[in-house]
């Protein structure tokens, strides 16, 4: 929820390269859970950065599974305060202070986040379905109708018949979604995702991982992704 992030500042990391396929795309990785206010409003950032600096076209995108709540029982009863205070501690005055800071830069970035309808779910299905839609290529899409579906529209992001309608919607083949989902068919891919979070050492999402040379962490302006990327295509 909203201690998805623990490290908002800028924050550009070396690592080692991986190896590229036989095309000339820039890979860049981003590690983000659906249930991150914070990663919704980095994905919107990222995204105009991406268009602003017309790189858009050479670039190939893989989004990566991160559970902040990986044993989170989901309880569409229960609201998100009342989720936070019993999780976490928080006092309602700092939920209503988060609140209003993400309501205002959401807003800016085209986000309309309703707090108040958010059902507490794990995210673990809808992880399956954004490995589900990276096997047509529209994994972008379909992280915008879970992010949308899950802080906008109040939808439960842990129903599978859910789901396979927002499949649908996002204009995927659902032939076998159902039955990938109820058999865990996606499950180790999630699990590979989030072990190879922990060894890249990375510790809060969303984090956006450009040819495995630059990192940016956190829901960073536009202008930070911009530049990073031009830092990474200069190198290029």
């Amino acid at each position: 929820m909203f201690l998805c992030v623990s490290a908002i500042a800028q924050d550009i990391l070396m690592t080692a390269p991986e190896p590229m396929d036989n095309t000339s795309l820039m890979h860049i990785e981003v590690w983000s859970d659906i249930s991150c206010p914070f990663c919704y409003l980095g994905k919107k950032n990222f995204e105009k950065a991406l268009a602003e600096s017309g790189y858009q076209d050479r670039v190939r995108i893989t989004w990566r599974s991160y559970q902040l709540n990986p044993g989170m029982r989901t309880e569409p009863g229960l609201s998100l305060y009342d989720f936070l205070k019993r999780e976490k501690g928080w006092d309602k005055s700092d939920v209503i202070a988060t609140e209003a800071r993400l309501n205002q830069a959401g807003k800016a970035a085209g986000i309309q986040y309703q707090f108040d309808r958010v059902v507490v779910a794990n995210t673990m299905r809808g992880h399956a379905l954004l490995h589900f839609a990276g096997k047509q290529g529209k994994q972008q899409q379909m992280g915008d109708q879970l992010f949308q579906a899950y802080f906008t529209e109040g939808m439960n992001v842990d129903n599978t018949a859910l789901l396979v309608r927002l499949a649908g919607k996002c204009g995927l083949d659902t032939t076998g979604l159902e039955q990938s989902m109820s058999s865990g068919s996606y499950d180790a891919d999630i699990r590979n995702d989030i072990a190879e979070a922990e060894r890249l050492n990375i510790r809060g999402v969303p984090y956006f991982l450009i040819d495995r040379k630059y990192a940016v962490s956190g829901a960073q302006d536009p202008a930070v992704f911009i530049d990073t990327l031009k830092k990474a295509f200069g190198e290029k």
